[in-house]
């Protein structure tokens, strides 16, 4: 399948997109006034905020694990909200905006390689090219949360892709999210590497499906 591209402007659109995106993750969804639910059963396993920062409200995204773990991740900028939704293959993105100034893609909905639902986001929804990025890497089975640094390695000839490992989860991994410890792609896009197209920012990638 082609990566899709969808652009957000309210927790409607949100909401619109979800439900016809999400199935592969969960069952239902619910939306507030500042954000949506998604549902296994009658669990929330995922809350998304369409603001990443507010002073009232719900803001950024929050997973609940089935270990009794919550992890709520706000951003720091008042102004920051999603804009546009990206569909893979695999596993579901979305991009932020901040003050009229586009963000690459931050959030991610992927699955572990045991199947179970898992969150990444990098660097409270804003990558950074040039330095070290903090980024979450939580599954449903999660023990506990932790993050971890990833820094950034692009301008080269080629490109490396090792698989994100899940934090507190005994030999879990995400075999559809990638960090890139070098890589020759500094912006976002879609690109082929060994026949596979994947959705990149110079410091993610996440996997689409083989067109070899």
């Amino acid at each position: 399948m082609a990566i899709t591209k969808t652009y957000i402007s309210s927790v409607t659109d949100l909401y619109n997109w979800l439900s016809a995106n999400g199935a592969d993750f969960f069952t239902s969804y619910t939306q507030g006034q500042y954000s949506v639910e998604c549902y296994i059963g009658e669990k929330m396993v995922i809350e998304i905020g369409l603001y990443m920062s507010r002073n009232s409200g719900f803001d950024g995204v929050e997973i609940n694990t089935n270990t009794n773990l919550t992890q709520h991740i706000s951003g720091e900028y008042g102004t920051q909200t999603i804009k546009w939704a990206y569909k893979t293959k695999t596993s579901l993105a979305f991009t932020t905006v901040n003050s009229g100034s586009e963000i690459s893609f931050s959030i991610i909905i992927t699955k572990d390689n045991n199947g179970d639902i898992s969150l990444v986001v990098v660097n409270k929804f804003i990558p950074n090219l040039s330095a070290a990025n903090t980024v979450y890497a939580i599954s449903m089975e999660s023990e506990a949360i932790q993050t971890v640094g990833l820094l950034p390695n692009t301008g080269k000839s080629t490109t490396a892709l090792c698989p994100l490992i899940i934090s507190g989860a005994s030999f879990r991994y995400l075999p559809n999210v990638y960090y890139m410890p070098f890589s020759q792609y500094s912006i976002e896009g879609q690109f082929l590497i060994d026949n596979t197209v994947y959705l990149c920012n110079g410091i993610i990638a996440v996997k689409d499906e083989y067109r070899g």
